[in-house]
């Protein structure tokens, strides 16, 4: 975490200065890539960081020894948390004076950069409240990710979405009365709407915007819910170290997602339904999907785009991450259970070879993925969806992202093995910066993406894949005898 904020740093200087003979203002750039950055890793930290200050101490059974010490809900809430939060904001505070390059750069005032963190300050402290609250809510770290994700999306979602109907009533002019000034104020405030404003040449608004305002607020309510749920949602704390939700006793219309017996293949049987979530997550990444497709064509009817290549390529590109997301979860659980668990032990002890085991696990559980194989596959069949994609790996170096989305789930996997919260947000924002560092390296060595260096880089990518892999297999066996 310390390491991440430098290497930032370090990769926004470098991508400035090899962009500056062709786009100019050199600081522009590198203030552009780096408060995109940051934004994205308080989002990927704050899934595995934030939502898991109570839920852990539930799932490790202490909750109840701070109440018996006559520690108050506010005291451990706050002990909690607290030291998180100072903790993430230090490490945005510490990038200011390297920003502050930036101005010198040339480009950029020093207005914008004090916007700039602010805001993200600000969406900080509200992403430590959701993280809190759903920490409150839920037994589990999972269940407390999930919703801290599904949490985040609403907040990224929710003022895009405001932002588009905003743009609908513009067209038609249609800029008076009462829903023009409501979705303006949502979709003011979000921080991924807010930086578009900052970054833009010629920025004189006070740092103290709607977004900071609203997400402050946001925090506190926050906090204070996760104060006043604190004595209901901790009563029952969950003591054991795996669960396995409504598959365990499944009533009524449950029955029908009931694992059954394993058969022939319990390892597959397994990761399918107690990493992979069984017929529901199935059924869930299904609605997920569904709903993406309806998001995207809203989208493409308010744009006006028809059915081209803007919505195929849109659909294209954000199942694509999605997928890779979801991989990468299922690749980590894979592993995780099992080293948390304490049934690694076990499995080494089997008379047949642990990667064999750990393939027959992720495979059943990557059968639940296929949902999103499937609607990438869809989208094919689109107009232009195959024009679309020839360009994306002809023009934009296709190849070597999809080489990184490989990347992230053995990231996962390795850390899985380490680290019980942040994984794959951990992994994910690795990859990210992997794919930065690249990016800036071809640029600053003027290689184009068509030429042999963006292969070289491809194929770095894909041995360092391979490398965690093997280093997974070796180290598993060393791993259960140490537990």
């Amino acid at each position: 975490m310390r390491g991440l904020p430098i290497l930032v740093v370090y990769i926004s200087i470098l991508f400035a200065l090899s962009t500056s003979s062709r786009l100019g203002a050199p600081g522009l750039q590198m203030f552009r890539m780096l408060v995109w950055m940051n934004a994205i890793f308080a989002g990927l930290l704050s899934i595995g960081y934030f939502s898991t200050s109570i839920s852990e101490e539930k799932e490790e059974d202490t909750l109840g020894l701070m109440q018996m010490a006559g520690i108050s809900p506010l005291g451990i809430l706050f002990g909690k948390v607290g030291g998180r939060v100072c903790q993430t904001l230090l490490l945005i505070a510490v990038q200011y004076p390297f920003t502050l390059l930036a101005v010198t750069m040339g480009g950029v005032t020093t207005d914008q950069v004090w916007s700039a963190y602010i805001g993200i300050s600000a969406c900080t402290f509200l992403f430590s409240g959701m993280g809190l609250l759903c920490s409150t809510i839920a037994s589990r770290n999972r269940m407390a990710s999930i919703l801290m994700t599904l949490g985040i999306v609403v907040y990224i979602g929710i003022p895009l979405i405001a932002s588009e109907a905003l743009r609908y009533l513009q067209a038609r002019r249609m800029m008076t009365g009462f829903w023009p000034g409501i979705f303006d104020g949502i979709h003011s405030t979000s921080l991924y709407i807010r930086i578009g404003v900052i970054i833009t040449s010629g920025f004189g608004e006070s740092p103290y915007s709607i977004q900071v305002v609203t997400n402050i607020a946001g925090g506190i309510v926050c906090y204070l819910l996760s104060w006043g749920l604190f004595g209901v949602c901790t009563q029952s704390p969950a003591t054991e170290r795996t669960t396995r939700g409504l598959l365990a006793h499944p009533r009524g219309m449950l029955r029908w997602f009931a694992p059954g017996r394993p058969g022939h293949h319990p390892f597959a049987w397994t990761g399918f339904y107690f990493v992979g979530g069984g017929i529901g997550g199935f059924l869930l990444r299904i609605a997920a999907y569904l709903l993406l497709v309806a998001i995207g064509s809203l989208i493409a009817l308010i744009r006006g785009w028809g059915w081209d290549t803007h919505f195929s390529g849109l659909l294209q590109k954000i199942g694509l991450t999605l997928l890779a997301l979801d991989v990468a979860l299922l690749a980590s659980r894979t592993v995780q259970e099992e080293v948390h668990g304490q049934t690694l032990q076990s499995l080494v002890m089997l008379p047949r070879p642990v990667s064999q085991v750990i393939y027959a696990k992720l495979g059943g559980a990557l059968l639940v993925s296929l949902p999103g194989v499937t609607f990438l596959g869809l989208t094919l069949l689109l107009p232009h969806g195959f024009q679309n994609l020839d360009e994306y790996f002809n023009k934009h170096a296709g190849w070597f992202f999809v080489a990184h989305f490989v990347l992230a789930p053995h990231l996962a996997m390795i850390l899985s093995m380490y680290m019980r919260w942040g994984i794959v947000p951990l992994s994910v924002g690795l990859a990210i910066g992997s794919t930065a560092a690249w990016v800036s390296y071809f640029d600053s060595v003027r290689i184009g993406p068509a030429d042999r260096g963006v292969w070289v880089g491809t194929i770095v990518v894909l041995l360092i894949s391979i490398a965690c892999h093997f280093w997974m297999i070796r180290k598993l066996p060393t791993i259960a005898a140490q537990r």
